[in-house]
């Protein structure tokens, strides 16, 4: 590709990324189809917003040319470089935004969701295996299953890859960035992509075992497991029988970690809102 055919076809690229992610653009849905067709995005697609962080290591400044990795031949390579690996699919799409590489992944469902962090991680093997002075590091959104939960599908994974974790891939679904996520957002964001799925997957065992009310008294008995058995007038044991459900299908364990219990407490006053 030549040069200035990749710099028209990333800038077309920019201005349909910006008017999806950028609130109060104020982008008429002609417009959105018009630029979307330009690209050949299609617009009816579920996508999972994936953001790499691509920095040169410190002592390797002069290596590879990786000084120059936002000069647009250097940004053309990485692309190819994801282009070609399995992992990328002929609707994703990919540009350099705002510093950073970014891809719009095309998910069918919520299973091809939870799949995306795996993926993720053979893209970052491949580009440290072609540029082994490059750091990298990743921060992965929700799935947005509407053109309009793009944009908070792509400040989930901002948010995710500027939180202070020793993993390479962050993702908004790990329960301790999620829970620090609602925390900047004073808690009512109720509308989070991420604590909606979270929700989706509680509510499919409330009503079986009753995981609404037992959670709300082994929060309101500061989750001790004796006490709370005993204000639902159940065994200690079923009482762990519906815990190890909890861990099982929502991967929630509020009696160890702390995050697990604020995002339980959330659920429950999501619950209070919506009823």
């Amino acid at each position: 590709m030549f040069l200035a055919d990749y710099r028209l076809e990333n800038w077309m690229k920019e201005q349909l990324v910006h008017s999806l992610v950028a609130k109060g653009m104020g982008t008429t849905t002609d417009d959105l189809s018009t630029m979307a067709d330009m690209v050949q995005y299609r617009l009816d697609l579920p996508r999972v917003v994936i953001l790499f962080k691509l920095e040169p290591k410190i002592n390797d400044f002069a290596t590879y040319s990786l000084q120059n990795l936002f000069s647009d031949r250097m940004r053309e390579s990485v692309l190819n470089v994801i282009h070609e690996a399995a992992f990328f699919h002929i609707d994703d799409l990919s540009l350099f935004y705002k510093k950073n590489l970014c891809i719009l992944k095309s998910v069918q469902d919520a299973g091809s969701a939870r799949k995306v962090k795996s993926l993720t991680s053979s893209i970052v093997k491949r580009l440290q295996l072609i540029y082994p002075g490059l750091n990298v590091q990743v921060g992965i959104g929700s799935r947005a299953v509407k053109p309009t939960q793009i944009c908070q599908s792509y400040c989930e994974a901002v948010f995710a890859l500027h939180h202070p974790s020793p993993n390479i891939i962050r993702s908004i679904d790990e329960y301790n960035i999620l829970a620090s996520y609602l925390f900047e957002q004073q808690y009512a964001n109720y509308d989070c992509l991420a604590l909606k799925e979270l929700k989706s997957r509680f509510d499919t065992i409330g009503a079986r075992y009753d995981m609404q009310q037992t959670i709300q008294c082994l929060l309101a008995n500061n989750l001790n497991i004796s006490v709370t058995a005993s204000k639902l007038y159940i065994h200690r044991n079923t009482l762990k029988f519906r815990l190890d459900k909890l861990k099982e299908i929502v991967g929630l364990e509020p009696c160890h970690y702390f995050q697990h219990a604020v995002l339980c407490e959330i659920i429950l006053c999501m619950s209070k809102h919506n009823g």
